[in-house]
């Protein structure tokens, strides 16, 4: 048979969960600040910001990313990482892919193909990042769209 716990036996594992609970609260409060400062420096970023994993999946991206391409939320997490390029762009970011998960890194310049069709110049970097044994591409986008307006301004004079 079972020994029932006395009264203080009681008290002791009330104030122990009690202290358990706070514990849990506090770290889910820490959860949520962390969470919103990371989203708040990935929207800040000049450029647009993605995560892909290693089959190419969107899992991850900035406010910017949104605003430029012209895509949804909902529509981004149908894109995989060869749907914003055409043509000979497509070989060229399928090299540069290949680069960052054999040598950790690529930066190139190409176009991107945007909500609409518009192709849009960008240099994009990416970088191999390794969690839990899972790669990631990780990278950022500049839209140079002003640069190439200002070159071609240049040319013509």
């Amino acid at each position: 048979m079972l020994k029932k716990p006395s009264y203080d036996e009681l008290i002791n594992r009330n104030l122990s969960l009690e202290k358990e609970v706070a514990d849990i609260n506090r770290l889910t409060e820490t959860l949520k600040y962390e969470k919103k400062f990371s989203e708040t420096i990935l929207d800040s970023l000049p450029g647009i910001f993605y995560l892909y994993d290693e089959s190419g999946i969107l899992i991850r991206w900035n406010k910017n990313h949104e605003r430029i391409t012209g895509f949804a939320p909902a529509d981004l997490l149908k894109r995989k990482q060869l749907d914003w390029f055409k043509d000979d762009e497509k070989q060229l970011i399928i090299a540069e892919i290949k680069k960052v998960f054999e040598k950790g890194g690529s930066e190139v310049e190409t176009y991107l193909e945007v909500h609409g069709g518009e192709k849009v110049p960008f240099l994009l970097t990416g970088r191999r990042l390794i969690v839990d044994n899972k790669k990631y591409l990780l990278g950022v986008g500049i839209d140079l769209t002003k640069i190439k307006h200002m070159e071609e301004a240049l040319r013509r004079e």
